[in-house]
């Protein structure tokens, strides 16, 4: 009986390892029918609706629980306000700021695209981005020419969670303002070396390079953490091991604490409704409230409304607009998955924005800014074409 687990668990194992998340975007019965049959776990089904657009199945399947104990924090003498704001503030007075993401929430990206700007004015000039591919564990992108091009490539070269819409679109906006992206991501595993050691020390390595220039970094969940937080037994997360190794003090932002919950619990200041805007908790002398060592800025997320069946934080600011796909005049067969490319991006780039399609009788609009666009519509069998332009 021992023998025949054995076997059992190593078929198992063999058959995930198969899977490459970021391979293509899958439809919904390819992803329910490889759950099913145990070739891929629930966090790779999520990344794979995630990419596909399908925020809820993304989320009801992977997340993590509220972290050190803010689920019970007191929050009744709280002053919310402006979390874009609050945060530049806190950021002028550092030379790193590290913006911590849930890779399944494109929430996340869009305030941590919209900081970015407003951190380019303060004189941050570098990027670097846990997601970014490149080579023995090297700060130099793999993807040589996306600075000249504009645009990160709908490929694994640029990276992986790179081919999400809105991270896509964090890569072309932070290229259009003039910032320069570093890898630090660990791409080769040093034996006897933890993943956050790596990871900070390619960081480290960088900061020496630039001197007293400005960096952001974007990275997932708790790498984030400066506190004394332990990762497991004696390994420490990376922005702990910067802080430490250089003496600096970055500006470390969380979003996830504060971000809706589908599996586990939740804070109940999501659910009094007051909270209509990124947000952060302060005093009553404007000072952001620091509750615990792990992490300097807690942000505050509204809670999701959906609209025609798509998440309402989709449309970033009035410019962003519902577009709706004429199926009646589509002879093609359901479901589809139907991508909208910047037209001077089609064929390379990632789309601006990406939906599937199970049925003419379910339909989801795509939710895009004014100018030029491809639209593809793709089956398992077929692709098509047209262009439309917002306005």
């Amino acid at each position: 009986m021992k023998k025949t687990l054995l076997i059992l668990i190593v078929f198992s194992q063999t058959i995930r390892a198969q899977v490459n998340v970021f391979d293509r975007t899958y439809f919904s019965y390819e992803i329910e029918d490889g759950l099913a049959k145990n070739q891929f776990g629930p966090s790779a089904a999520a990344t794979m609706y995630s990419l596909q657009g399908d925020y809820l199945n993304a989320v009801f399947l992977s997340e993590i629980d509220v972290s050190w104990g803010m689920d019970t924090v007191d929050m009744s003498q709280c002053i919310f306000t402006s979390a874009y704001d609050r945060i530049l503030k806190y950021a002028s007075k550092h030379q790193v700021v590290i913006i911590s993401e849930a890779h399944l929430k494109p929430q996340h990206r869009i305030f941590a695209k919209k900081l970015l700007v407003g951190l380019k004015e303060l004189g941050f000039e570098y990027l670097g981005m846990e997601t970014l591919s490149s080579l023995n564990n090297d700060n130099d992108l793999l993807d040589t020419l996306i600075h000249k091009r504009g645009f990160p490539l709908n490929s694994q070269i640029t990276g992986g969670y790179t081919l999400e819409p809105k991270m896509g679109d964090l890569v072309r906006q932070a290229l259009a303002n003039g910032y320069k992206l570093f890898a630090y991501e660990y791409t080769q595993p040093i034996k006897g070396v933890d993943r956050d050691q790596i990871q900070a020390e390619n960081v480290i390595r960088f900061l020496k390079k630039i001197g007293s220039k400005k960096m952001v970094i974007v990275c997932g969940f708790h790498h984030v953490i400066e506190g004394g937080m332990k990762k497991r037994g004696t390994q420490r997360w990376m922005a702990n091991i910067i802080k430490d190794s250089l003496g600096i003090d970055p500006l470390t932002i969380y979003q996830d604490n504060f971000t809706e919950k589908f599996i586990s619990e939740e804070h109940n200041v999501l659910n009094k409704g007051g909270i209509t805007e990124v947000s952060v908790c302060v005093d009553d002398k404007s000072n952001i409230i620091k509750w615990r060592q792990e992490v300097d800025i807690e942000v505050i997320h509204p809670k999701t409304k959906f609209v025609n069946g798509r998440p309402d934080w989709l449309k970033e600011n009035p410019d962003y607009k519902e577009v709706d796909i004429p199926v009646d005049s589509i002879t093609m067969e359901f479901p589809m998955i139907i991508s909208a490319y910047i037209a001077s991006e089609y064929d390379k780039g990632v789309p601006l924005d990406r939906v599937e399609l199970k049925s003419k009788y379910v339909l989801k609009p795509l939710i895009l800014s004014s100018g030029d666009y491809v639209i593809e519509l793709k089956n398992l069998d077929e692709l098509k074409t047209f262009n439309i332009t917002v306005k």
